[in-house]
Formats: C-alpha cells, sequence, structure tokens
C-alpha cells in the first residue's frame, strides 16, 4: 500500500505525525527539567530512570523555591489530606511577590505582564485540578472561582484552556506535570509537583549542524525504494533558570508545589 502511495502524501502525514511527537517530547522535558524530577508518569516517552541528558542533570528545587499542601512542611510529613486548594494558590503568589530582591540574596520572581497587569501562571496535574474543584469549604473553589474568559485573557495565548484565574494567578491543568508515589513518613502517599511560573522559569537552546535550522528532515527507501522513510532530529537543551549568587545556586522564576494526589477513578 505504501507504493501505492504519492511521495506527497507520506510528506504531509509525516509531517503532522512528527509535530505531534515532538511537542510531546518538549512537553516532558520542560516539566521533568523544571520540576527537578523525572516521577513515576507512565504515559511518558523517557523512561522512569530517565535523570536528564549528558551534563545537563536534572536540579531538585532548593529550599526557597517549593511549598506544600496543607500544614505539611516536608516531602515526609505530607499525608493524604494535603490537597491542592486555592489557599496554596495564595500562599506561592505571596512568596513569589515577597521572595528575594535586594539583600536577600535570591532572585525575585517576576510576573508576566498582559496588559499592563501582572499574571502568574500555575501548571497542576489534572488530579490535582479535581482536588481543587471538588473542595467544597467555605473560600474555596465553589466559592471563589473566577473564569479566565476576561477582556485581557480572550486573546492571550496564556489564558487559552485556562480553568480559571484566581488572584491574577491563571489556573492550567495539563496531564504532563509529575507525579510521585513515595510521599509520607511511610513513603505511600500519591503525590504530584504542580509548578508555580513567573517569566523565564526555563531556557530551551537549539543547536544546528550549519543549516540554520531547528529541526532536520531526512527522507530515505527501504525495499528496494518500495518504503519511503522520513526522519526528523533537532539538537536542543532544556534548563531551569537559576542564578549563582554567593556561591549557591537559587531557582528564579518556578516555585514547585507539591500535594497529595491521588487518581480520582482508581
Amino acid at each position: 500500500m505504501t507504493r501505492k502511495r504519492t511521495i506527497h502524501d507520506l510528506r504531509k502525514i509525516a509531517r503532522v505525525r512528527q509535530s505531534e511527537w515532538w511537542a510531546r517530547v518538549f512537553d516532558e522535558l520542560f516539566f521533568m527539567y523544571l520540576s527537578g524530577a523525572r516521577g513515576v508518569n507512565s504515559d511518558y516517552i523517557y523512561p522512569t530512570n530517565f535523570a536528564g541528558f549528558a551534563t545537563n542533570a536534572f536540579v531538585a528545587p532548593d529550599a526557597q523555591h517549593i511549598l506544600y499542601g496543607g500544614a505539611a512542611t516536608s516531602k515526609a510529613t505530607l499525608v493524604v489530606g494535603d490537597k491542592m486548594n486555592l489557599t496554596l494558590v495564595e500562599r506561592a503568589q505571596t512568596k513569589a511577590e515577597t521572595l528575594g530582591g535586594g539583600t536577600a540574596g535570591i532572585p525575585a520572581i517576576e510576573a508576566c505582564e498582559i496588559d499592563g497587569e501582572p499574571h502568574y501562571v500555575i501548571c497542576m496535574s489534572p488530579w490535582q485540578a479535581f482536588d481543587m474543584r471538588t473542595n467544597t469549604s467555605t473560600g474555596q473553589w465553589i466559592d471563589v472561582q473566577k473564569a479566565a474568559a476576561g477582556a485581557e485573557g480572550r486573546n492571550n495565548p496564556m489564558f487559552k484552556g485556562a480553568m480559571g484565574m484566581y488572584s491574577n494567578t491563571i489556573l492550567q491543568s495539563h496531564k504532563g506535570v509529575i507525579r510521585f508515589t513515595d510521599y509520607g513518613a511511610g513513603a505511600n502517599v500519591a503525590a504530584a509537583r504542580a509548578l508555580f511560573l513567573g517569566r523565564q522559569a526555563g531556557v530551551c537552546a537549539f543547536g544546528s549542524p550549519g543549516t540554520g535550522l531547528r529541526f532536520g528532515w531526512t527522507e530515505e527507501t527501504e525495499d528496494r525504494g518500495n518504503q519511503a522513510v522520513i526522519t526528523t532530529d533537532t539538537i536542543v537543551g532544556i534548563k531551569k533558570t537559576a542564578f549563582t549568587i554567593e556561591g549557591t545556586s537559587r531557582d528564579f522564576g518556578v516555585i514547585a508545589l507539591d500535594t497529595a494526589a491521588a487518581d480520582p477513578n482508581p
């Protein structure tokens, strides 16, 4: 059947499929590098023992750039009830607005400006989003949820597909958010690491073999020329932005939000 098709059709199909694959790869790499961990996500292309490319290893969040759900103060103290909620969103935004600068020796997190207004973004697991949306406590989601369809958000890419906006923080859900199964005193609490993001939280650099293009496209044939084989490639590196201040590396534009997060459909 391949021989019955034209090379033009194969190119079109390959372009679509390769674009989808590369989009998935970049999502995974950004989540892993910004989270500083691979986690246990079973739908990833990269294996669970992946720790980064070559000398570009993952870097765990520093002590100033991680918050835990509920009353937890560490991975070991997280319990199943320490779930994602709007209180944690408030804590993260307050931390971002007051963290660093001046003599603190910690870089301040810069908000993203949209129509002159400062905004942050939280990207959370669908399981964390479920916990937030089904929280019926006073002052939580059902009471104060705000749609992201405000005038400033209708045409801005950061608002596309958003769950809503709370206190100028855009809430996004993404299945690629890193998950864990070893939190709590007994290392048996399922958890996820949402990312609170400001400007320039991560960086991405491309290399080129001299073509000036970010991606390469190669066409070959097999089976005596009867079957076309199309492959793409790129040279790329991704890193969580950090600055070394007085000999200590500090994260810049991201705060990890670790909460309990179990599958609501076990």
